[in-house]
């Protein structure tokens, strides 16, 4: 063997790695998009049931306060008897 076919061939193997490496590098790239894609919407999932629990307990406290402000009212209003 001579050093110009051996030259040869591992420029030829190179160019078959480059290439082994740009295809799985695609690879990758779709993959990342994918995976980024999946964690976006399931923060976004998240976020929205976040949002339900935080309203819904707003909801629940303002009428817990409306509640005990008539309790108040109403016992000043009128007084239980025997006080």
């Amino acid at each position: 063997m001579s050093i110009a076919t051996d030259v040869a061939r591992i420029e030829a193997e190179m160019k078959a790695l480059r290439e082994d490496f740009d295809q799985m590098a695609d690879i990758v790239a779709q993959q990342a998009k994918i995976i980024r894609d999946f964690e976006f919407e399931r923060q976004r999932r998240l976020g929205a049931k976040g949002m339900v629990k935080f309203v819904w307990g707003m909801l629940t406290t303002g009428i817990a306060g409306v509640a005990y402000m008539m309790h108040d009212i109403l016992a000043f209003l009128f007084p239980p008897k025997g006080h």
